[in-house]
């Protein structure tokens, strides 16, 4: 099939994945598409499970539907909710409770490599989510505003989607102003 037969294929899909139009799903497949390739970085928010399901869960379906792997780095508790709502599907990575987020600097070299990886198997574009450490998921957050202001231009060469969700029932107010102040939203 052609590059332009696959793409279509995708938006198709991505339409029937979500109810809506062709032209709907192709212009929203459009819009979110970095520039060049490159790295986009996003927000969003919630406030209960169904609200962190359809900020996930259609993320990771949209990039499946592209043919794009996707990585979580959640706590055990909302990688089982993920798993739940997923399909098994090898190109979805749920990284380990022990290995999420070690340091900011160590992060960035494994989304890096996690990216590198992905473009070596011929992947157009990796999709990645996570919870940055605060202490309302029982970690620091000394460091993470730093990894948020930079991850942009540490990351900016590469095709990755990053996507970053805030549990407002637990992320601290200086979290979530930074959040703010570094992310476009979803």
């Amino acid at each position: 099939m052609t590059k332009d037969g696959d793409y279509k294929r995708v938006v198709r899909r991505l339409a029937r994945a979500s109810g809506e139009r062709y032209s709907e799903a192709r212009a929203r497949l459009e819009a979110t598409a970095p520039a060049g390739g490159g790295f986009l970085h996003d927000v969003g928010f919630y406030r209960s499970d169904e609200e962190f399901r359809s900020l996930a869960a259609r993320f990771a379906e949209e990039g499946l539907a592209a043919g794009e792997p996707v990585v979580f780095a959640y706590d055990a508790r909302k990688t089982e909710l993920l798993q739940r709502w997923l399909p098994d599907a090898p190109l979805v990575t749920y990284l380990a409770e022990s290995s999420r987020y070690p340091s900011p600097g160590r992060m960035l070299a494994r989304w890096r490599h996690l990216a590198e990886a992905a473009r070596r198997t011929g992947a157009r574009r990796i999709r990645l989510a996570g919870d940055v450490p605060h202490p309302g998921n029982g970690r620091s957050y000394a460091g993470w505003d730093r990894y948020e202001a930079a991850i942009d231009r540490a990351l900016g060469d590469l095709p990755i989607w990053g996507r970053c969700l805030y549990d407002l029932r637990l992320t601290p107010a200086d979290a979530v102003a930074a959040a703010h102040r570094h992310h476009r939203h979803a």
